[in-house]
């Protein structure tokens, strides 16, 4: 999963982790660095008015998306318009 995904509109920094709590339980540390450089990437270098940072855990199909709060309102707009 780890690495960039493009679409017409967006750019998703996806990330992996495997890290475990001491009692085991699976656990992912959000670098601000990430979002900062997946923001920029997408606006300056890619030209997309979106950017993505999924991230999932090793041996786990779920994948969970981080994006700015105002792109996730307005896509739930869009979605509400059609």
């Amino acid at each position: 999963m780890p690495g960039d995904i493009v679409t017409r509109d967006a750019l998703f920094e996806a990330k992996e982790r495997g890290t475990k709590t001491a009692r085991g339980e699976k656990t992912i540390s959000i670098h601000k660095d990430w979002l900062d450089k997946v923001h920029d990437e997408a606006i300056n270098a890619a030209s997309k008015q979106y950017w993505f940072l999924p991230f999932g855990f090793k041996n786990d199909k779920k994948i969970y998306v981080v994006t700015d709060f105002d792109i996730e309102l307005q896509l739930i707009d869009t979605i509400h318009q059609q």
